[in-house]
Parts: C-alpha cells; structure tokens; sequence
C-alpha cells in the first residue's frame, strides 16, 4: 500500500470515528482518546497496556481523588527542580472511559478546558502545540496502566499513534466535519495512482 494510501485510510478511519472533539474548526479540543484499547507502543520499543482492569483501575483512582487532572507543558509540573512558574497548568480534564467499535475501553479526557496561551497555541496557524503525552505508572509485570498522574501539551510524544490536539481536520461534537483535509488527501490519492 503507497504511503497516500495509508495515510487517506487512518484519515477516513478518524473521520468516521472521531479521536479529537471541539466545538468548532480550529478550535481547542474539549476532548481526546488518550489510549486505544490494548497494546500501545512508545518510543524505544517500549510498550504498555490500557486494558478493563486499567479503565477500572484509572476511574476508581479519579474518584478517590475527588479532583480534576491538568494539563501541563512538556512534563514541567513533574520536574522536582523546575520553580513555580515552570510548573502552571496549561488546562485541566476529567478522565472517562468509552467504549471502541469493539465495545472494548479506551481512555478519554473530556471536559477540557484551556489556559489562554495554551489556547492560542492550540488554535495557532501553525500550532505552537500539536500533541500531548500523558504521565502514568504501569504494572511492570503485565505494563498494564495502573495509575494516571497527568497529561503535557508537547511536541514530541513518546507515545506513538495519538491523535494531533491541533489539526487541520476538525471535528465538532455534532460530527460536522471540515472536508478540506479529506479532499487533499484524495488528489494524494488520485496522483498515487498515476
């Protein structure tokens, strides 16, 4: 398979079935799949597990904590070196659990809400922030997710497969989709054939 082909197969894919929702094109997500159901595979060959006993295991802990998640810049907020104002939020989140095509789980943030940089940078022509990279513990015997800790605006995930916060195929909650990226993605297509 060409390389426009593949790449016009995960676009039609997160077409039908979004992994990033905001209210509008452009616009910062207010929500987005954070792990697929299964394996999910890192930089370095490293690969950890989202599995039931870790949707289980990240909303027990969620309640427990009685508090919402932040987003922060590039991991700072977990720097024991880093001062004060290396350490602020860029936006904050609650953790739910949806099920795939599969009715397996997949891990989500929902209900995000953004600083005004972080925003800016979200919603920038290009993006000053296109990713995330979430922070967590794993089981090291089964690299199941055990724990959740928070997620980084960055541009440099570990994480491989997320989908881009900031992108130029937007998608809002109603489903109303911004064809423009479909369509390139088509001549791609169409040139690969030639």
């Amino acid at each position: 398979m060409s390389r426009a082909r593949s790449i016009l197969a995960l676009s039609e894919l997160a077409a039908a079935r979004p992994l990033v929702e905001r209210p509008g094109p452009g616009k910062a997500p207010t929500a987005f799949r954070i792990w697929a159901y299964g394996p999910n595979a890192c930089d370095g060959g490293e690969t950890f597990v989202f599995s039931e006993r870790s949707a289980e295991l990240l909303i027990e802990e969620q309640n427990e904590r009685g508090r919402i998640y932040s987003i922060d810049f590039d991991h700072r907020s977990m720097m024991p070196d880093a001062p004060p104002e290396a350490a602020k939020a860029a936006g904050w989140h609650v953790l739910e659990v949806r099920e795939d095509e599969n009715g397996k789980p997949e891990l989500w943030a929902v209900s995000c809400t953004w600083t005004d940089e972080a925003r800016a940078g979200l919603e920038a022509d290009p993006p000053e922030w296109r990713y995330f990279s979430p922070c967590f513990y794993v089981d090291e015997k089964t690299r199941e997710v055990i724990s959740y800790v928070n997620c980084a605006l960055t541009n440099n995930p570990r994480t491989h497969g997320i989908p881009a916060l900031a992108s130029a195929m937007s998608v809002s909650p109603s489903g109303g989709r911004l064809s423009l990226s479909m369509a390139k993605l088509r001549v791609l297509q169409l040139r690969s054939r030639l």
